[in-house]
């Protein structure tokens, strides 16, 4: 896996790549966001974050651009 140093542009990446590297930014996210806080517990969000990367990126119809698509998954 490449590191965000390497980053010119994702479009170099292969899709495995940047699956990797967007879920280790969202773990990391979840912890930062855990620590801020000061309490919480990390195993629920940590493992549903595997979860959502595979429905967002296998699954889901969705549009970031357009949030009223109407073949969006609701």
């Amino acid at each position: 896996m490449r590191t965000y140093q390497e980053l010119d542009t994702f479009s170099e990446w292969t899709s495995e790549e940047r699956n990797y590297f967007s879920l280790a930014v969202t773990k990391g996210l979840i912890m930062d966001t855990i620590r801020k806080a000061n309490s919480g517990h990390s195993g629920g969000p940590m493992s549903s974050a595997d979860f959502a990367q595979i429905l967002f990126t296998e699954y889901l119809n969705y549009d970031p651009d357009d949030p009223n698509w109407f073949n969006r998954d609701r």
